[in-house]
């Protein structure tokens, strides 16, 4: 464990002393688009868009403590037709807030969209 605690001019006088801890990432779990889900844990829900052809998509990663979720905290395109068919965000997620991949399909048909969710173990 670190401990770092500015208490002193020394150290810069700014933050009050707090022991992070050690944490571990959990296993990855498969989520599907336009469902939502409460995190039982800190986490990330990761998203991925593969658009080949003349696929087009979009995702926003919404979370909150709200159900369904409204705040759009992330982002990403999937756009065949330019330099990159494939792109993706991640999102952090506090432990008991909902998140929510909502997808927007484009008039050149769906991409494959995918969905994980890795938790943070206490």
């Amino acid at each position: 464990m670190f401990r770092h605690t500015h208490t002193s001019p020394d150290q810069g006088g700014l933050l009050a002393g707090r022991d992070i801890g050690t944490r571990t990432f959990g296993d990855w779990v498969t989520k599907a688009v336009d469902v939502t889900y409460q995190a039982e844990e800190d986490g990330y829900v990761k998203v991925s868009i593969a658009a080949s052809g003349t696929q087009q998509g979009r995702v926003d990663i919404k979370t909150d403590a709200a159900t369904p979720p409204t705040v759009i905290r992330g982002a990403a395109t999937g756009d065949a037709g330019t330099f990159s068919n494939k792109n993706g965000d991640c999102c952090p997620v506090k432990k008991n807030d909902y998140y929510l991949v909502s997808k927007f399909d484009g008039a050149g048909g769906a991409p494959t969209y995918s969905v994980y969710w890795i938790p943070l173990n206490p």
